[in-house]
């Protein structure tokens, strides 16, 4: 960092001392609290408090030390880590548990929002007040701070794999040297946060020396390459068509984490100064038709998600993501706005930068409030396409609305168990039972997929048409797996162009050991448009196991299409030698595999 908003050379070594201290004990008490979360005597909103203080309050001294002693980085954190743990409570008032944000993406993205974000100008706050909404001071301080802090990590993953590696070594020789080293629970916590502390005050003392300016130059290289990606992207969409881009979130993941990958770059090309900037050359023009053209993956990730909302509605992933493409779309609009224009661009983009970044700060902030709640809005969206008929009730989020969705997805869910007018009352209230009652996601997956067998084989079985006409049995597919049903059903769901289902099974005697009404070849087509086959073998009546077909002729898998399921079904087939008995469609010989 530069000296005009008071850095020193080197920091002392009670500071040095300090700042691993702050790191071991936070890491300490970060510990103990994971300890009392499952503990029911300890109020879950204060212990949710307490960690979230520690754990912002020491990353802000850390990040703050150097540029101010220990003691001032203490008291100067609080003006950030105060406000931000009592906005992390209250976002957890809307738990029933307020425990259980911290393992929602959300809000802890929103945290690191904020800190990242808001770090910098807490800095300069405290260090020169009339620079703190300065571009040039808040450039240096926030990539300084960033380094510093990678920096720290950096440090913290060689120590431990200094660690490993040399415990392997000993290890050669019966010496446990990390069973001895973490003999406590708590001792690996608290090394790594004084390693943490430590690497933090060392990379301080080198700041003159590691400069992002070096960084800066390499990133600036990539600028004309991710333009001609750009390009290359904007000519090939409507050659390739929207449905791949607006289908999947994620699609908008992929356009958004671009977009932040363009930010990096455009701004490490502006830098701090027109002094150090890029110039009007080649690469400055490249740069602003970069800001010009960034605005075009913005739009499509707005759109993107909003495409998925009105297929599927609102799910608290999707309000974060449509915000933080709208955010993203501010930054691009403005971006092609300035370097259209034209004037002084460069210093109008880091202008904007100031004003958008505060921008980002409050967007997280009120995003844990009760103003914006992702679960409220997610759950009034699904049940309004549950009583609209738009959503089939097993595709209802019942497991996330039981245990991720707070207060409101709760609420939501007594909602749904009025619906006993509806035909499928009595088996939603009995998902809704196993919901609450599974204990992860999985398992609430696993065994509604159970309960829905006897439903799902009959279906089946009601759906499969069978040649000769009338070889079929009630429990034909009893001993079918989940996977099987689902695949096999999504396969006749895909209807023929008569409007037939789009799968067959063909009873016949292939194999001379094997009655003809154990045996029978299974055909049903596939999402890309072909078709698949196998061998099904009974017993006790029901499909038991299922076979790779072969073409006889070369020992291959055979070549299916449409064509053949319409032949199979329409009666086009004999069953004769090849040497052995296998199915003939027209001229296309298949049977089990040796």
């Amino acid at each position: 960092m530069p000296d005009h908003i008071g850095i020193r050379a080197a920091m002392p070594w009670a500071d040095k001392a300090g700042l691993a201290a702050i790191g071991a004990v936070a890491a300490f008490l970060l510990w103990g609290f994971g300890k009392a979360i499952d503990q029911p005597e300890v109020p879950a909103a204060i212990l949710l408090g307490a960690f979230i203080f520690v754990l912002t309050h020491a990353i802000l001294t850390m990040s703050l030390a150097g540029p101010l002693r220990v003691a001032q980085a203490l008291l100067g954190a609080l003006r950030l880590s105060l406000p931000l743990s009592a906005l992390v409570v209250w976002s957890g008032l809307r738990h029933p548990v307020a425990t259980d944000v911290l393992g929602q993406a959300s809000t802890m993205g929103a945290v690191c929002v904020i800190l990242l974000v808001g770090a910098p100008f807490l800095m300069l706050r405290l260090v020169a007040p009339r620079d703190w909404l300065r571009y040039t001071a808040l450039f240096d301080t926030a990539w300084t701070m960033h380094l510093r802090f990678l920096g720290g990590l950096l440090f913290v993953g060689m120590v431990w794999l200094v660690l490993l590696m040399s415990n392997a070594l000993l290890e050669l020789v019966r010496v446990p040297l990390l069973d001895w080293l973490l003999a406590p629970e708590w001792s690996g916590f608290v090394l790594t946060g004084l390693l943490l502390g430590i690497g933090m005050a060392v990379v301080h003392d080198l700041s003159d020396t590691v400069s992002p300016f070096i960084l800066f130059r390499l990133l600036r290289i990539l600028v004309p390459v991710v333009l001609l990606v750009l390009i290359v992207f904007v000519v090939a969409l409507p050659l390739g068509g929207l449905s791949d881009i607006f289908g999947p979130l994620s699609a908008a993941g992929v356009l958004m984490g671009m977009v932040l990958l363009v930010l990096t770059l455009l701004n490490a090309a502006i830098d701090r100064s027109d002094t150090r900037a890029v110039g009007d050359g080649w690469l400055g023009r490249a740069t602003r038709f970069l800001a010009i053209g960034m605005v075009v993956l913005c739009g499509l990730a707005v759109w993107s998600v909003a495409v998925r909302v009105q297929q599927y509605g609102w799910t608290p992933q999707r309000v974060v993501a449509l915000l933080a493409a709208l955010m993203l779309l501010a930054y691009g609009i403005a971006y092609a706005a300035i370097a259209l224009r034209g004037a002084d661009w460069k210093g109008r983009l880091r202008a904007a930068n100031v004003r958008l970044a505060i921008a980002s700060v409050v967007v997280a902030a009120v995003l844990m409030t009760p103003v914006l709640n992702p679960y409220r809005i997610a759950t009034s969206s699904q049940i309004a396409r549950y009583d609209a008929g738009r959503i089939d009730p097993e595709a209802l989020p019942l497991w996330e609305m039981a245990h991720e969705w707070g207060h409101a997805g709760q609420a939501g869910l007594l909602r749904l168990e009025t619906a006993d007018a509806q035909p499928e009352g009595a088996r939603l209230h009995e998902r809704i039972a196993l919901a609450r009652s599974a204990r992860s996601l999985s398992t609430y997956r696993a065994e509604d997929r159970r309960q829905q067998l006897p439903d799902r084989m009959a279906k089946l079985a009601e759906l499969m048409p069978v040649r000769p006409v009338g070889a079929s049995r009630p429990d034909i597919f009893a001993e079918t797996s989940t996977y099987r049903l689902e695949t096999w059903g999504e396969g006749c769901n895909q209807r023929l162009p008569d409007g037939r289902p789009g799968c067959v099974l063909i009873f016949g005697g292939f194999l001379p050991d094997v009655p003809p009404d154990e045996q029978a070849i299974l055909l049903y087509r596939l999402g890309d448009g072909g078709v698949w086959g196998g061998f099904a073998s009974f017993q006790n009546g029901a499909i038991a196991e299922v076979q790779p077909l072969m073409d006889p002729r070369t020992g291959t898998t055979p070549d299916l299409g449409v064509d053949d399921i319409v032949r199979a079904l329409d009666g086009g087939f004999d069953i004769r030698p090849s040497p052995a008995q296998v199915l003939w469609l027209g001229d296309v010989p298949i049977g089990p595999a040796p």
